[in-house]
């Protein structure tokens, strides 16, 4: 009997939260459009693949979304405030937080698709506002105001914030605490917006702005 009450004591003791493991972002784990999916179909019926689940009732947005093996992660706008989402991947709401405010420009639905790195979720607001969002417990773990709307992507341990206004590009230590840039620069060749994401693929991060592409050596 008290093997047996050991036992017990030992499992819920060692039971964690599930959260995610993967990093989830736009376009796929290095976000080139290639995801490491196998086993699909090659080729659709007339009328397209079964349709397994829909909402029509989400908070209106630009922006893709973000999947792991556990959860549906999208952002939206409803009024003037910005939504982060999360649903299970048969399509039922688990939580719903706002994160910051919307854009006043024009189209100012949601453009800024979740990164999930580890059990954080990280988005920027159409006004600039970074927020890092507990997976487990959908609640806020910091909120700051950076320079304005832009994307994240995550590589390696680290986040890369790309803002669409001036180019500013910034190297981030994803921690729970606060908003830790450890290094960054702009981007000052090209011209118009800053609108693209970071793709960081074999030690090298590109950027593109307008007519221009860089390609930078991050490797150590």
């Amino acid at each position: 009997m008290f093997r047996l009450w050991a036992l017990f004591l030992c499992v819920c003791g060692c039971a964690q939260p599930v959260f995610p493991q993967t990093i989830a972002q736009f376009r796929g784990p290095e976000r080139n459009g290639v995801f490491p999916e196998t086993g699909l179909l090659k080729f659709w019926p007339e009328t397209g693949p079964e349709l397994l689940w829909a909402r029509e009732d989400l908070d209106r947005g630009f922006a893709s979304v973000s999947v792991t093996d556990e959860a549906v992660y999208i952002a939206g706008l409803d009024g003037s405030d910005e939504f982060l989402t999360v649903l299970d991947l048969k399509g039922k709401t688990l939580w719903r937080l706002a994160y910051g405010k919307g854009s006043r420009q024009t189209y100012r639905d949601t453009r800024c698709t979740p990164t999930v790195e580890g059990d954080r979720i990280y988005l920027i607001s159409g006004q600039g506002e970074v927020a890092c969002v507990d997976w487990n417990t959908g609640e806020t773990q910091y909120e700051t105001t950076w320079h304005t709307k832009g994307s994240i992507s995550a590589a390696d341990g680290m986040l890369y914030c790309y803002e669409e206004k001036r180019g500013n590009l910034a190297l981030v230590k994803p921690t729970p605490e606060e908003f830790t840039i450890v290094s960054s620069f702009r981007i000052t060749q090209g011209s118009g917006p800053h609108w693209t994401q970071p793709v960081i693929h074999s030690g090298v991060l590109y950027i593109r702005h307008g007519n221009a592409l860089m390609a930078f050596n991050v490797k150590e």
